[in-house]
C-alpha cells in the first residue's frame, strides 16, 4: 500500500502550479477558442511533463 502513495508524495508546489497552469491552457482552448491549435498541445504537455514518476 505503502509504494502506491510514492507518487503522490513527491509532487512539490512547482509541480501543482504548473499542473494548474497547464490546465488553464487548454480550458482557453477548448472553452474559450483562444488559439486552440496552440495553446492545446502546450496544456497537455504541461501536464504530462509535470505529473510525477517514481521508479
Amino acid at each position: 500500500m505503502e509504494s502506491l502513495l510514492v507518487g503522490i508524495k513527491s509532487i512539490e508546489l512547482g509541480n501543482v502550479v504548473m499542473l494548474l497552469i497547464g490546465g488553464i491552457l487548454i480550458y482557453l482552448a477548448i472553452a474559450k477558442e483562444y488559439e486552440p491549435v496552440l495553446l492545446l498541445p502546450m496544456g497537455f504537455g504541461a501536464i504530462m511533463a509535470n505529473i510525477p514518476l517514481v521508479f
